[in-house]
């Protein structure tokens, strides 16, 4: 079975369920160096790849894509209901091997002041 979403009041995608118990749920966030999943950027679907960690980026981003900062980040993942906003675009670079962009993503919202979330069903 795919891991349930876990999203912010607002609906901004945070992470997934890792495991479940009764009253609670652990939670592998965006933070977390090991989290990965496939999106899409802006209204162009702009495939590419979100990595976790104290710093979460967008990679493989296609070198001759358009994109911008400001364009919002969506899930693509069969893990998780198609289109969960992740974030929005922030500084675009090459990547090291010089064949894709990468790019830093802003959150819409303070992680420090986030106290609970909720889960999807799937």
């Amino acid at each position: 079975m795919a891991p349930n979403a876990a999203v912010t009041f607002s609906g901004v995608l945070i992470g997934k369920a890792a495991k479940g118990f009764d009253d609670t749920t652990l939670v592998r966030t965006v933070f977390d160096s090991g989290f990965q999943a496939p999106v899409r950027i802006g209204n162009a679907g702009i495939e590419a790849l979100f990595k976790g960690g104290n710093l979460p980026k967008i990679t493989l981003i296609p070198e001759k894509s358009e994109v911008r900062k400001g364009d919002v980040i969506y899930s693509s993942s069969p893990d998780f209901p198609y289109g969960i906003p992740v974030g929005e675009v922030g500084e675009i670079t090459a990547s090291a091997d010089q064949l894709f962009q990468e790019a830093t993503v802003a959150f819409a919202y303070d992680v420090g002041a986030i106290q609970a979330v909720l889960v999807t069903k799937q």
